[in-house]
């Protein structure tokens, strides 16, 4: 079942204008929330010189069965999925960036080397291919066969924008993309370096991120302050929740390679998001913690992290 919710502080923190699913068990409906399009199509992006960590690929088994008989079980069922080797941005996508790529910034908690926030999975998809065409690689994601998102048209701040759900993503393309949440999930295990932690890096969140309580950090962080995973990631547990590609789904009962994910619940059009973030106890910051947003939702506990082959 759902739980579809807004989450909003009526004193000092907006934590997001958006329908969620969540863990949890109930459904609700919410009214849409419209926001306005900051991207300017005539704006020239600048390069940017983003760190990228190689993860050589392998096997491993996604999902848990710690949460059995308690929430909904849907980190079940467990299976194993091959990933394929790929280059993963050390840390979350600053804001210092995503405004070199996009010419804007509308984050929450302002700060060059903070986490970029108050986005939605639409925007996350065009500013990876506009910096795919900033540094002369091919896009990965498509709209009716046109790469260039610059020809995308505005968004007009619907939940669920038709034209914009109908976008592919070419996995094989060199260009930057979100990871699906399969190689989400590997890449915050550790990959074939992982040593089995249930956060990304640690048994202890606190020491790998911020979240609620213990640090009540009480908003986003800069990032790689804390210590990173085995494969050199910073903030994979916290900060901000990490948009992927994948339109949320149960997971199937077979292994895969290079899953990208299956089609969304009839009900529900939400695109997955992982890690956790700054206002979330640990119990949602497991690295296979699931969660999910609609993909227009915006909130400033929601950023992104890119992947390239």
């Amino acid at each position: 079942m759902k739980l579809i919710f807004s989450y909003t502080l009526v004193i000092t923190l907006l934590i997001i204008t958006a329908c969620s699913k969540d863990d949890n068990i109930t459904e609700n409906k919410e009214p849409e929330t419209q926001y306005e399009d900051h991207y300017d199509a005539s704006y020239v992006s600048e390069n940017i010189n983003l760190e990228m960590i190689f993860a050589e690929g392998g096997k491993f088994v996604m999902g848990d069965n710690f949460y059995n008989g308690y929430y909904n079980n849907n980190t079940l069922p467990t299976r194993t999925v091959t990933i394929s080797d790929i280059s993963v941005s050390k840390y979350e996508i600053t804001q210092y960036e995503w405004q070199k790529i996009t010419g804007y910034n509308k984050s929450k908690f302002l700060g060059d080397q903070r986490p970029v926030e108050m986005i939605s999975w639409y925007e996350a998809i065009r500013f990876c291919n506009l910096l795919s065409i900033t540094q002369g690689k091919d896009p990965c994601y498509s709209i009716n066969g046109i790469e260039n998102p610059k020809l995308w048209g505005s968004l007009t701040g619907k939940y669920n924008e038709a034209k914009w759900d109908s976008v592919i993503c070419d996995l094989n393309k060199n260009g930057y993309r979100l990871p699906t949440e399969a190689e989400w999930e590997y890449l915050a295990r550790g990959g074939k370096l992982s040593k089995n932690f249930r956060y990304s890096g640690s048994n202890s969140s606190d020491s790998v991120g911020w979240r609620e309580e213990p640090s009540d950090s009480g908003s986003t962080h800069n990032v790689g302050l804390k210590k990173p995973n085995e494969l050199g990631l910073y903030d994979m547990t916290g900060n901000v929740w990490e948009w992927c590609w994948d339109w949320y789904s149960s997971y199937p009962n077979s292994n895969e390679t290079n899953p990208k994910g299956g089609k969304p619940e009839p009900n529900y059009l939400g695109r997955i998001n992982r890690g956790g973030g700054w206002y979330f106890k640990q119990i949602k910051c497991f690295v296979f913690s699931r969660n999910a947003y609609l993909p227009g939702s915006v909130g400033n506990v929601v950023g992104l992290r890119v992947v390239c082959r």
